[in-house]
């Protein structure tokens, strides 16, 4: 059984009480100063007892910086995010997080999944079908397309599975949602099988996925020095 990945990656304040501890002598009493978005500021003190009977205090401060480690409430507080997938009429939804996304119970249509980024932008689609390519000939098959119907269950606290969903191979579709992190697994349950003229050194699986609708494009070209200290023209395209 073989495994086939396509990962989307999204890149995509008030003071309360984190922790309080004793440990032998000392008391620890732990605090979020800040939250944003991608960051938390941690503050900690520290006291303890000499042995002569005086208190003493130390305080430390960090800040922890991720992703979308944050998200506002309906309050308008920033609280931390959760990988969670909820169930809704519709189908399921993840919503503890900057990033919120809707998944459609049934694998065969247009959106089975519909990302809405903190920007405000969105990322919508859903995987189409199986084929194979060889690279030496240019010669493509598709061994497998998405079932007329196929259903998903949720499967707690952050996965949707669609059980044998392909019509023409044995394959599941996984997706995962992560605050940080959206990803669709194809699992093959059964070894495809190569048509006629397709070499098994030179040919790849190819997993298709349609995106129906995703942010434009935002080109960014920028100045470096190559070996020979001359200025190059680099261009990066930005889809997020």
């Amino acid at each position: 059984m073989r495994s086939l990945q396509a990962r989307y990656i999204l890149f995509l304040c008030l003071p309360c009480i984190v922790a309080s501890a004793l440990a032998g002598n000392e008391t620890v009493l732990a605090t979020t100063i800040e939250r944003g978005e991608d960051f938390a500021i941690y503050s900690s003190t520290v006291q303890s007892l000499d042995p002569d009977g005086k208190t003493s205090t130390r305080t430390n401060r960090f800040t922890l910086m991720e992703n979308a480690l944050n998200y506002q409430d309906d309050s308008g507080q920033w609280v931390q995010s959760d990988d969670l997938i909820e169930s809704f009429p519709d189908g399921a939804i993840a919503r503890r997080g900057p990033n919120k996304a809707v998944f459609s119970p049934e694998l065969n249509t247009a959106d089975v999944f519909d990302v809405q980024c903190s920007n405000g932008k969105r990322i919508t689609g859903g995987i189409r079908a199986i084929q194979i390519t060889d690279t030496a000939t240019g010669a493509t098959a598709v061994l497998a397309r998405v079932k007329a119907s196929a259903i998903g269950k949720l499967l707690p606290p952050n996965t949707l599975l669609y059980e044998d969903c392909m019509e023409g191979l044995g394959a599941s579709v996984v997706l995962t949602w992560r605050h940080n992190l959206f990803a669709q697994d194809v699992v093959l349950n059964e070894r495809p099988i190569l048509p006629e003229g397709f070499d098994p050194a030179t040919t790849t699986l190819e997993v298709v996925t349609e995106f129906t609708q995703i942010p434009a494009p935002e080109v960014v070209s920028v100045a470096a020095e190559n070996n020979g200290g001359q200025k190059d023209d680099l261009t990066f395209i930005l889809v997020i």
